[in-house]
């Protein structure tokens, strides 16, 4: 299960982790425990089910991606939403290099890395002319 929260107080996170690592870890924790018992009362009994938790605060994020103030999301597009990206899967004149990330799109995030991933790898099998393929993992 994944849960997501979004906060307007991203730099709350990011000075308490700076500041006090130890006051820090506590209030993740107490975030933690508090989710836990919301969804315990939704749904009763998955509190024994649970086998690992891992909590991302915009200050984890910050450390990771070094996006803005510790957004979840890389950057949205300006006054027209439908424009195509300005960011390129390739360079003019820099040969055999293929650009992906979560700055490729407007979102951003892990979802939109993994997906311009796939997308450079299609492209560079049409550049070499051979079929793309994927295997399924069971």
């Amino acid at each position: 299960m994944a849960c997501s929260f979004y906060t307007e107080n991203g730099k709350f996170w990011i000075d308490l982790r700076k500041n006090d690592r130890k006051k820090y870890r506590e209030e993740k924790t107490k975030f933690i425990d508090a989710i836990i018992a919301l969804l315990e009362e939704r749904y009763p009994g998955m509190k024994d089910q649970i086998e690992m938790v891992d909590f991302a605060t915009p200050a984890t994020v910050l450390r990771y991606t070094n996006n803005w103030e510790g957004s979840a999301q890389g950057w949205l597009p300006g006054e027209n939403v439908f424009a195509s990206t300005p960011i390129k899967f390739t360079l003019p004149g820099l040969k055999n290099f293929y650009y992906a990330s979560h700055w490729s799109r407007p979102g951003g995030g892990v979802p939109v890395a993994i997906n311009m991933a796939r997308d450079v790898a299609i492209r560079i099998c049409k550049d070499c002319k051979v079929p793309f393929r994927t295997k399924r993992f069971e």
